[in-house]
């Protein structure tokens, strides 16, 4: 489970691409770190807030 880096792994090897190539979005900030301490690009979403501004910088 998050934020577990097993769990990070696991999506990875699902999805099949490079950790860097794979956008990672959570509301919940140690689930962010957890998915950046394996490599992938992770943002925190606030709700309420726009995610075009979020994915403006992808």
């Amino acid at each position: 489970m998050k934020p577990a880096p097993e769990f990070y792994r696991y999506v990875i090897q699902r999805i099949g691409l490079p950790p860097q190539e794979i956008l990672f979005i959570d509301d919940n900030k140690a689930n962010v770190d957890g998915a950046r301490a394996v490599g992938m690009d992770a943002r925190l979403y606030n709700p309420g807030t726009d995610l075009g501004l979020l994915l403006s910088d992808c």
